[in-house]
């Protein structure tokens, strides 16, 4: 049996395409249109080489290139792994060695800090740099996000996962010793966001949710982005305070 996360988005957009699915003060996008970019960056990673089981770090903010791109690194079968963007420069170089991501989905704001990490840690993996509007940039380390979403490629088939290959990667807090990679599988995932949704919450399709949790973290991911989307309510996004 296939079983993918992404079906968060994918089974919403085929229910309710036109329903609002992300707000960002101005920017409103419907499942259909957020499914679409989800879509678009499968492509890449399939244009790019990704396999099944590859990790992809994000280091992002509250935006809605977060889902975009958590969903796009599982719809393409790569494993996400969202680190805090506030980790200091020794502490982003271990969470990069300890996860070995094969690519790095970087907000530009945060790509200094994120580069400085890299020469001291020992692995070398592609930086996607994310703008921060709508103005393509040409980063002097790795490639531009909106250059290649605009790119045009074949749209790969949702990665035909099973229940238990893991899907997220998320970090835990270093109460002893270093942060631990908790490793959650699709069937992990789905389940807590179908049994948040529809027995704990009750979404329902007309809700919205105040996305104010960072989304890096466990409780803004699961609780609040999965299980939300998966009913097919809004996320309304509060990138910081």
């Amino acid at each position: 049996m296939a079983l993918n996360i992404a079906a968060c988005v994918t089974l919403p957009a085929k229910s309710t395409p036109h329903a609002e699915a992300i707000v960002l003060d101005e920017t409103r996008l419907t499942f259909a249109v957020l499914l679409d970019n989800v879509k678009r960056v499968a492509a890449f990673l399939h244009r790019e080489g990704i396999q099944r089981g590859d990790r992809v770090a994000l280091i992002l903010p509250n935006t809605p290139h977060f889902p975009t791109i958590y969903y796009g690194v599982l719809y393409a079968g790569g494993i996400a792994v969202p680190l805090n963007p506030l980790l200091t420069q020794r502490e982003l170089a271990y969470h990069l060695d300890d996860a070995h991501p094969t690519t790095i989905f970087v907000w530009a704001d945060l790509l200094d800090p994120v580069t400085a990490a890299l020469e001291i840690a020992s692995v070398d993996p592609k930086l996607v740099v994310v703008e921060t509007d709508l103005q393509p940039v040409r980063p002097a380390h790795g490639l531009s996000f909106l250059t290649e979403m605009a790119r045009k490629s074949a749209i790969p088939p949702m990665a035909e996962t099973a229940p238990d290959d893991i899907a997220v990667i998320i970090y835990t807090a270093a109460y002893y010793g270093k942060p631990l990679g908790a490793q959650l599988t699709h069937f992990n995932l789905f389940e807590n966001a179908r049994t948040i949704g529809t027995e704990l919450i009750k979404y329902r399709p007309d809700d919205r949710s105040l996305i104010a949790l960072p989304l890096f973290h466990s409780f803004g991911q699961c609780v609040l982005m999965n299980s939300g989307l998966l009913a097919g309510a809004c996320l309304v996004f509060m990138p910081r305070f």
